[in-house]
């Protein structure tokens, strides 16, 4: 508990300023692939596993990066070059001695670097939100979150759903425990149904199904303030997890959570 109590701790010290376009054309796929590798270090390290195979193949391709040109559609080939390097040296450094506050400091880098070369940081899922990766304690690639923020009111959604039938729900008890946290904001949003009787999604759809569901949302509780979310510039690294907090049972490597943007006519 000490080592995530220190990374969060660390993590919410730094000062984190992104662009939140992130729904561009992928021209730098393998910036893709480190960034899923440097999470699964970082992944590793929260649950106490080792992380120097994870950084390894990031040192492997941050290298493969530096060495092959841009594509040709890339966008600022330079900037994100300049970027690499100073990856390469706190990747190296992190390697020979783990560190937490490293570790923020790459993740947040590379997303920057990912940003200048218009590189998607994730999928979009089938209801407008970002599509989350979550691991079990041994590190198994489980489930998907499809995580939504809007722009608009400042509530997030969230949809699981199983990994092995992508789009199926995947059912959990209506009282399970499940937040976001945003360790650089020092906010979290802990997610409740709706109601337990249909918990109804945003367009009116029932989601229990034999007093299960797959769908949470924040607020719910008068306790619970949705102004901090509010607005399109609203953008923070943020974690998922499902189940205690303190031993969960599905998390997510650290993400950088932007709102869906409503459009001028209100659509969802």
């Amino acid at each position: 508990m000490k080592k995530i109590y220190l990374f969060l701790l660390l993590f919410s010290q730094l000062s984190v300023s992104f662009s939140h376009d992130i729904s561009t054309v992928d021209s730098w796929p393998k910036l893709s692939e480190l960034d899923e590798k440097l999470g699964l270090a970082e992944l590793a390290s929260l649950q106490n596993r080792d992380p120097e195979p994870f950084l390894k193949q990031s040192l492997n391709l941050i290298a493969a990066l530096m060495i092959k040109a841009p594509p040709q559609d890339a966008k600022a080939p330079l900037e994100v070059r300049a970027q690499l390097k100073k990856l390469l040296i706190t990747t190296k450094g992190l390697a020979s001695e783990p560190s937490a506050e490293k570790m923020a400091q790459i993740r947040s880098g590379l997303w920057k670097a990912m940003q200048k070369a218009g590189v998607a940081l994730y999928e979009q899922g089938p209801h407008h939100g970002w599509m989350i990766k979550l691991y079990s304690p041994d590190g198994t690639h489980n489930a998907w979150a499809e995580v939504k923020l809007h722009d608009d009111k400042g509530d997030l959604e969230v949809w699981y759903t199983q990994l092995e039938n992508l789009g199926e729900p995947l059912s959990l008890e209506l009282d399970t425990l499940n937040a976001c946290t945003f360790p650089v904001r020092e906010l979290k949003t802990d997610f409740f149904v709706r109601n337990r009787k249909k918990n109804e999604d945003e367009d009116g759809n029932p989601t229990i199904l034999n007093g299960k569901t797959n769908y949470f949302i924040f607020p719910t509780r008068a306790d619970q303030d949705p102004k901090p979310f509010l607005g399109e510039s609203f953008a923070s690294p943020a974690t998922l997890t499902v189940g205690d907090p303190q031993a969960p049972r599905l998390q997510s490597p650290s993400f950088l959570l932007v709102p869906h943007v409503h459009s001028d006519d209100g659509h969802h």
